[in-house]
């Protein structure tokens, strides 16, 4: 005994019946990519609070601090 009724049970069934649909490839330009250093603590702390002050994103507060020089 299910909680479901035959419709919902053969609704879910048919989620399985199609593919997910395939999103073109991005550009290599268009991907995302990682960059790395290290700080100590106090430093860190510093730089996510000067961060915080810029933009609640950080890859905005970032650009916005590069584009202060």
């Amino acid at each position: 005994r299910l909680p479901e009724d035959a419709g919902k049970l053969k609704r879910y069934l048919s989620l399985g019946d199609l593919p997910p649909r395939a999103l073109p490839p991005r550009a290599l330009e268009a991907m995302p990519v990682a960059m790395h250093f290290f700080l100590l603590p106090e430093q860190k702390r510093r730089v996510e609070r000067a961060l915080d002050l810029l933009d609640p994103s950080r890859e905005a507060a970032l650009l916005k601090l590069i584009d202060t020089i």
